[in-house]
């Protein structure tokens, strides 16, 4: 499990280390975004808070990753990213676990200053088919074509600064609690993630195979 500040590189993290390890990667915002591009009614009700930088209700949440996390490409092993953000979270995930006889592993905490974050805003874009992420200061201006499925990059409506902040406010008060929890289990290990990507990846992959 992956766990972090927005922008922290997470997503980054688990869709190179699902690439090379062959083992399936999903955060809880693709699972929300896919289940809001249905059109579903629960879709429909997320979206309300995800475009205000706010937690989905344990309900909703609860309701649509239980079905997630059954899926049988799942059975092998999973890179989660972005779920659970809280204590309340973590309560629920446990009995989603259990429920499926399954077991957290290893949590890796990113840790980045928050200025870093704040110029990885700036410049962040994400393929709207796959959820692929980039950055238009390493790939320049014209870069509109995500270079893994082909489909179209954008920047998402809410990576901008007010967005981040509420989210940021909302990390701090909600997540390192649960960081704390689950360093108690003895789960965490926690890396700075300002070094470069693949460097990152390096570093996870070690911690993998210990």
């Amino acid at each position: 499990m992956f766990v972090g500040a927005p922008l922290s590189g997470k997503g980054t993290q688990a869709n190179l280390l699902s690439d090379l390890l062959s083992i399936p990667s999903t955060s809880s915002g693709d699972i929300f975004r896919k289940e809001v591009a249905s059109g579903s009614a629960l879709g429909q009700r997320m979206k309300s808070y995800m475009d205000k930088g706010e937690l989905i209700p344990n309900d909703l949440t609860t309701q649509l990753l239980t079905q997630s996390f059954a899926d049988p490409a799942y059975t092998a092993g999973l890179f989660l990213d972005g779920y659970p953000r809280n204590l309340s979270h973590l309560e629920i995930f446990d009995r989603i676990l259990a429920s499926l006889d399954r077991k957290l592993l290893v949590v890796i905490h990113f840790d980045v200053p928050k200025e870093t974050l704040l110029g990885r805003l700036e410049g962040r874009l994400t393929c709207a088919q796959c959820a692929e992420i980039f950055n238009a200061l390493l790939v320049g201006p014209s870069f509109t074509t995500c270079t893994k499925c082909n489909g179209p990059v954008l920047k998402r409506p809410d990576d901008n600064q007010s967005v981040f902040e509420r989210r940021f406010e909302i990390y701090q008060r909600e997540t390192l609690p649960l960081l704390e929890a689950l360093r108690q289990r003895g789960l965490v290990i926690t890396l700075q993630s300002a070094e470069r990507p693949h460097t990152l990846t390096q570093q996870i992959l070690s911690i993998l195979s210990d």
